[in-house]
């Protein structure tokens, strides 16, 4: 259910997004798909998908240090912190106006007593092209990357690629889980075939059985484990 926010209401909501449990994730989107430049303030359908599928494999991330790329509202990354009790969660994106909306949406899902009292939560302005250099994460803080709906756009992919590629190299032992709304075939094949010249092992996974989020989609949308 959106609800419009009285502050610029034709330009923001409120959504909350039943997790098929008790629990629910309420983010502040931006009412336009695009907004401030950016496509980021709102949630696509892998996100939902990506929550339906976590939900129902929630083994794999408890305890996990996982490191968000392209966080957008924040959807995916607030429901495995609310629903799959991982040791640390960061979230990343690159544009400013998406990094205080999540500030904003951790603040509404995950209030300050519970910061610090066991999950570790924190939020960084991350660039792809700039990942070596601003990625101020210890060599043994992520044991496991996820992401959706970034690959859209073939002028991102190789970006994208070269920052898996790093983060495979300084933490050897992550998996990371993306999933994609498959919009044009031709870019998502771009990605599957720039995914194997960097020897980054790709494997489907099985969709989720009960789609709280995601039934009401037609899109097709993948999601794949990548390990190296």
């Amino acid at each position: 259910m959106a609800t419009p926010h009285n502050e610029d209401e034709d330009r923001v909501c409120y959504k909350s997004y039943h997790l098929g449990n008790s629990n629910y994730v309420s983010l502040k989107e931006s009412t336009q798909m695009i907004s401030n430049g950016t496509t980021g303030l709102i949630t696509w359908p892998a996100a939902h998908y990506f929550v339906d599928w976590c939900m129902e494999n929630k083994h794999l991330f408890e305890g996990r240090h996982i490191l968000e790329l392209g966080s957008g509202s924040g959807l995916a990354g607030l429901a495995v912190c609310c629903g799959c009790n991982p040791a640390s969660f960061c979230f990343t994106d690159c544009h400013e106006g998406v990094v205080q909306q999540l500030n904003e949406n951790i603040a509404i899902n995950v209030p300050p007593p519970q910061v610090g009292s066991g999950l570790c939560i924190q939020v960084l302005q991350l660039d792809w092209s700039d990942v070596e250099d601003v990625l101020p994460l210890g060599p043994n803080m992520v044991d496991c990357i996820v992401a959706t709906d970034v690959v859209y756009d073939t002028d991102i992919i190789d970006a994208l690629l070269v920052t898996l590629v790093h983060l495979f190299r300084r933490y050897p032992c992550a998996v990371c889980y993306i999933a994609s709304c498959v919009r044009k075939k031709e870019t998502y094949d771009y990605f599957t075939a720039k995914l194997a010249e960097t020897l980054i092992t790709s494997e489907p996974q099985k969709p989720p059985q009960y789609r709280a989020l995601s039934g009401g989609h037609d899109q097709n949308i993948v999601l794949v484990r990548l390990t190296r």
